[in-house]
């Protein structure tokens, strides 16, 4: 399990469900990305834990050419670069 929480731009509306930045579930990492390609935050797998698989690249899932940067909040909306508001109830959500 991990935590997901919605972020919000008050500058131009755009709404994100992610983590916020690193986290943690039972067998897996994942981090926030913003892609300035797409202009929207994802959060990627960074890490498996107790496995042999290999470990995944972090890229955003649309293409890996797109340039992106790591996202932790506070930081900026991927759209406007305004600053992203936090709304105060996350939701614990399954994602591994």
């Amino acid at each position: 399990m991990g935590m997901r929480v919605t972020f919000k731009c008050a500058g131009c509306g755009y709404t994100a469900l992610v983590s916020g930045g690193p986290d943690g579930g039972m067998i897996a990492g994942t981090t926030t990305i913003a892609c300035a390609d797409c202009q929207e935050l994802r959060d990627i797998p960074v890490e498996i834990w107790n496995s042999d698989e290999e470990q995944p690249v972090i890229q955003c899932p649309v293409s890996v050419e797109h340039s992106w940067r790591q996202w932790q909040f506070p930081d900026n909306c991927p759209k406007c670069d305004a600053m992203m508001e936090r709304d105060e109830a996350g939701e614990w959500v399954r994602w591994d």
